[in-house]
């Protein structure tokens, strides 16, 4: 394992962060308005004001999706960081309440509405969602494969078809065998994976059916009620990566889990001793990549 040790100059402020777009792959900013700057540590190609406090966001091949707690979704081009269009809402934009498919715009809000709009609409005076319904409870996460979308409440894991659009299938905690669900919540090629308690569980896409559980030592339990947004999923091939929060007594641990979704079993497991936020965890190739505090990455 190696340690690197980094400076970072500002921390960034959720309100004005976006993503910029650069040959190694996007990068955080901050500041107001669309823009080019430079930062201390690597290059930014742009960075946009987007109007409150961001919630949620999710990255295309054109366009960074971010939704706000100010009831508005934000479409900014990927390539300028020039806000393209908005789409008004009731409530604001939940933690993990968006999802993109080709197609399709996926919106939960904090009122426990899901609300879908065609990408083609976006950008018109008026955008009307296609299909609406009322979720069981708070989102947790969600995942796109093709047109369809795979939702997951406190109560329920559920899979949407955006083509015809309706509920394709939906499964209720109780076949799950546990108290609650949480991250991650990703639709992989192995089947859906979610996390159940202190474990994950492998749903079978087209039924619904909870096929595989998935244990790991820990030296707690997983914690998704407290923090769920905290964490970060990425998934390279076969392999899950999730980083979050573990509950050690009323302080907050850290760790990273990564799953094998061939095998259907964990294959690395790191858990941190101590109280400092983990800020990311995430997989690059086959390396797993850590960063606490403010600036110390392991990797």
């Amino acid at each position: 394992m190696v340690t690197i040790s980094s400076t970072v100059s500002d921390r960034v402020s959720r309100r004005q962060f976006v993503c910029g777009v650069a040959a190694t792959g996007l990068l955080a900013s901050t500041g107001a308005g669309a823009r080019t700057a430079r930062a201390a540590s690597s290059p930014l190609v742009w960075t946009a004001d987007v109007g409150g406090a961001i919630r949620e966001y999710a990255t295309t091949a054109d366009a960074v999706f971010v939704g706000t707690d100010q009831n508005r979704v934000r479409r900014v081009d990927r390539v300028s960081g020039e806000r393209t269009a908005a789409v008004d809402l009731d409530a604001a934009v939940s933690h993990g309440g968006i999802a993109v498919t080709d197609s399709h715009l996926v919106v939960v809000t904090d009122d426990d509405r899901l609300s879908a709009y065609r990408r083609a609409d976006l950008g018109g005076s008026s955008v009307d969602p296609v299909y609406q319904m009322r979720l069981s409870g708070r989102v947790f996460g969600m995942d796109t494969n093709g047109e369809a979308v795979c939702v997951a409440t406190r109560d329920a894991l559920l899979a949407v078809d955006l083509a015809e659009p309706s509920v394709r299938w939906q499964t209720l905690i109780g076949d799950f065998d546990a108290e609650y669900l949480g991250q991650p919540v990703v639709w992989s090629a192995g089947g859906i994976v979610v996390g159940v308690d202190d474990h994950v569980a492998f749903v079978a896409p087209d039924t619904g059916d909870v096929d595989v559980p998935v244990t790991f030592e820990s030296p707690n339990y997983w914690e998704v009620s407290a923090a769920p947004r905290e964490g970060s999923v990425t998934t390279v091939g076969q392999y899950v990566a999730f980083t979050g929060p573990t509950a050690h007594g009323c302080c907050p641990n850290w760790g990273t889990v990564v799953f094998d979704t061939d095998l259907r079993d964990t294959v690395y497991t790191n858990f941190s001793k101590t109280a400092t936020v983990q800020r990311s965890g995430s997989m690059a190739g086959t390396t797993v990549v850590h960063q606490r505090g403010e600036g110390t990455v392991l990797f």
